[in-house]
């Protein structure tokens, strides 16, 4: 009788996103062999892409303990502490994946972007230089660094490091975002609409780019304009 191997099991489900079929084969792995790193790290990851942020964090938990160096883990660990709000311990595995490796520029725009979540905005930019010091096409680290800078009120660089950003990406909405609110800043509100209709373009139910876009009708006193942006924006769900 022909016996369907463990790989055929998961690949089938995974192809129709059955993660929790999948989740029971890893159990089955891990109740044979408790100190099977790879399925606590499979499970993790199925876990993760399943909502279940706090178990993969547990199954991450387990993986490195078996294997406490092993980079891989440490930043999904990282990616699933940031979703489930460890900001702490966040930082703890992302300085561990630093020490590892200093030149993993991914570690370093993750960690920015927990410092930023502190509060620690001037860290988060001293971070963003370092990632592209080694890479000067981090795509995110402009990003980041611009979203850092908008906290510092430092406008003129925002929008260098957007521009910068947008040339590496022209589809990066959120370089578009971070320009669009610096311009707003600097009261440059044709350049306001000029980022949200590019960013509407991308994606026509980004609730922001309306919101933003409306407040720099309303500046220009453009009342029926803005009233269209801000209903709409509401209608995709735009929290005022």
């Amino acid at each position: 009788m022909y016996t369907r191997s463990f790989e055929e099991n998961t690949f089938g489900q995974f192809l129709f996103g059955k993660y929790s079929g999948i989740i029971k084969e890893y159990n089955k792995r891990i109740k044979l062999n408790p100190q099977d790193e790879e399925a606590f790290f499979w499970r993790a990851v199925y876990k993760r892409k399943s909502g279940d942020k706090i178990g993969a964090n547990e199954d991450f938990n387990k993986k490195i303990e078996i294997n406490p160096n092993d980079v891989l883990a440490i930043k999904f660990r990282s990616y699933t502490k940031m979703d489930i709000g460890d900001n702490a311990g966040a930082m703890e595995d992302h300085n561990k994946i630093i020490e590892i490796d200093p030149k993993d520029t991914s570690a370093l725009v993750n960690r920015a972007i927990t410092k930023m979540a502190l509060g620690d905005y001037k860290g988060a930019v001293e971070d963003c230089n370092r990632a592209i010091e080694i890479d000067s096409r981090k795509e995110t680290a402009y990003v980041n660094r611009a979203a850092a800078k908008l906290a510092l009120g430092d406008y003129a660089a925002v929008i260098e490091d957007s521009n910068k950003a947008i040339e590496l990406n022209p589809q990066n909405r959120t370089a578009y975002i971070n320009k669009a609110l610096a311009l707003l800043k600097l009261g440059n509100y044709i350049g306001v609409i000029e980022n949200c209709s590019i960013i509407i373009d991308l994606n026509p139910k980004f609730a922001d780019g309306y919101f933003i876009r409306g407040n720099a009708y309303n500046k220009l006193d453009n009342k029926k304009y803005a009233l269209k942006d801000f209903k709409k924006a509401r209608n995709l769900g735009y929290k005022y």
